[in-house]
């Protein structure tokens, strides 16, 4: 994950989300964040024997909670 500053970002285990990236915006009005998905699996998640060949598809959820 990239951000642009004034933003910070910090990788936490929060008790409402539990494991999280957590964005704080800090005194700015707009910033970017780059997120890149990659298309190897994390290891322990895919099966060569269980799981087809194909496409799969991922939802990235991102929350903005006010302070």
């Amino acid at each position: 994950m990239v951000i642009t500053s004034p933003m910070s970002v910090d990788f936490q285990n929060n008790a409402t989300y539990g494991d999280c990236w957590v964005v704080k915006v800090n005194t700015g009005a707009e910033g970017t964040l780059t997120q890149t998905v990659g298309q190897n699996p994390f290891g322990n998640t895919y099966s060569v024997g269980q799981d087809e060949a194909g496409s799969y598809q991922a939802t990235v959820t991102f929350t903005a909670v006010s302070k």
